[in-house]
Order: C-alpha cells, then structure tokens, then sequence
C-alpha cells in the first residue's frame, strides 16, 4: 500500500498525487492504459496525453505498512493538502463534513427565520397536501400494511432494548 508522486518532468510544479494497494508496477501500467482512454479526462491524462507519457516520473513518497485501507486514504489525503498538487482533480484543502456541521450551525437561526416566514405564507400547506394526497397514502398503507408492521415491530424491540439499557445501572 503506497502513497504515490506522478510528477511532470518538463515542468516539475506539474503533479499528481495518489495511492494504490499493489506495487508501483502497478500503478504505472494502469495510468499507461488509462491515458490510452479517450473517456478519461482528469487534469492528469489530458497533460499525459498532450505531452506524452514518458515525460512523466513516477516516486514512491511515502509506504502504508499497517494494511489499513482508511489510513492509506488519510495519509494520501494528508500529502495532497499540504504539497497541493496541480494535477489532482479532487480538493482536500478543507474537511467537508466539518464545513458542513459549521456551516449548519452558523446558518441555523437563519434558516429557523427562514421557515417560520415559509410558514406564515403557507399556513395550512401540511394540511391541504394530507388531504390532497389522504387517498394515495392509504393506497399505500394498505398495500404495504405487512412491511410497516413489520418496520414498526422492529422499532418497537429496538426501543424496547434501548430502554433496559438506560435502566442498567453500571456503578
């Protein structure tokens, strides 16, 4: 498992980085077949193609030796970060589930604001859509009254479970 540096040898500010379970062997035939392939079309196979393949370098930079898939994703992830490759189509320069929960968080009284607004407008939406849609959802209900039982039998065991747990007491 390798964390791997494609760089360009006519212009060494131009490189890729990746990583691959096997040895680098490897890596170069598949990057060799795939700049055959019309199809793809990275940043890295279209320079390949424009400039010839053997005008590339391929370097081992750093070795996964734990065999531990998401560590050999980390540690790639790590080095695109901070070497930031040209080539690379993909951006790790920032964590996007954290953006994601920050984003959340800084826009939640917004959008609370936004909905009550939404609700204002729309005071009996919840209602006309029920009593618009009541017949095909009791069509559905009917239909599928053997899965729900059995979902709603499964919820029921599961807070049934979740409840003794709560009233263990470990101390």
């Amino acid at each position: 498992m390798i964390v791997y540096l494609i760089r360009n040898k006519l212009n060494h500010a131009e490189f890729y980085i990746g990583c691959y379970l096997k040895p680098l062997g490897s890596v170069i035939s598949i990057h060799r077949c795939n700049t055959r392939e019309p199809k793809r079309t990275s940043k890295l196979y279209l320079k390949m193609r424009e400039i010839g393949f053997d005008n590339f370098e391929f370097n081992i930079i750093d070795v996964c030796a734990n065999g531990n898939k998401d560590e050999l994703r980390n540690m790639t992830i790590r080095y695109i970060r901070d070497m930031k490759p040209t080539l690379n189509n993909q951006d790790y320069t920032f964590d996007k589930n954290q953006h994601s929960k920050e984003y959340r968080a800084e826009r939640k009284e917004h959008n609370a604001e936004l909905h009550a607004r939404w609700i204002e407008r729309n005071p009996n939406y919840y209602q006309e859509y029920r009593d618009a849609n009541a017949d095909r959802m009791k069509e559905y209900r009917e239909a599928n009254r053997d899965r729900i039982n059995q979902l709603q039998s499964g919820y029921r065991q599961y807070n049934t479970f979740a409840k003794q747990l709560r009233n263990i007491s470990i101390y």
